[in-house]
């Protein structure tokens, strides 16, 4: 697990700031996922790549359940300058969505409080707003990828660049509540049929 220390952190907890993701206490699911699509093309970042390009499912299998297991504190979330209407339209986004341009909120497949869901469904609060951004933006450009049907890519895709920078913002911007853990399931139905999409 050391080889993934220098850049996600000690413990896995990464940082509020910068473009590193937190990876201590994600669903295992979802971390073995994400390892997979890296090893198999589906997401691409040279090193992540490189790591794990000749790892066995077991072997990824045994990082993504040592990382979930991890609990950790999340630091504070840093201070936004962002102006105020940018913030309420990202809380909009995230908590209720868009309904007439058939957008969920985030809360619908990240659970209400946003930090997750069982098995697979990454919590969205502690990431740096760059990160959410860049992922965002992977999607919408078909550098990030999942197994059919891929959700994510298909809500991406409505979202114009000011709409992705108000929800990044606003999800750096919110504290981690305490204890916070992923949900057992998602609060609501997934819409758009993702299920197995979410990886």
């Amino acid at each position: 697990m050391q080889a993934c220390t220098p850049c996600h952190g000690r413990e896995g907890r990464a940082s509020p700031v910068g473009y590193l993701p937190r990876i201590a206490g994600k669903p295992a699911g979802y971390l073995f996922n994400q390892l997979v699509n890296f090893r198999d093309g589906r997401r691409y970042n040279a090193a992540m790549s490189y790591l794990v390009e000749q790892l066995s499912d077991e072997y990824l299998r045994e990082i993504a359940e040592y990382f979930a297991a991890l609990d950790v504190p999340y630091p504070p979330p840093p201070a936004t300058t962002e102006r105020e209407g940018v913030l309420r339209r990202g809380e909009v986004l995230a908590t209720r969505g868009d309904f007439h341009r058939r957008l969920p909120a985030c809360t619908q497949c990240h659970g209400y409080t946003l930090t997750g869901a069982q098995p697979a469904i990454p919590g969205l609060l502690g990431l740096p707003a760059d990160y959410v951004i860049g992922q965002l933006g992977a999607w919408k450009t078909d550098n990030r990828r999942a197994a059919t049907p891929d959700c994510m890519a298909s809500i991406a895709k409505q979202l114009s660049s000011d709409d992705v920078r108000a929800v990044a913002v606003w999800l750096a911007s919110r504290p981690v509540p305490p204890g916070a853990k992923p949900a057992a399931q998602p609060d609501l139905p997934l819409p758009l049929e993702c299920g197995s999409g979410l990886r």
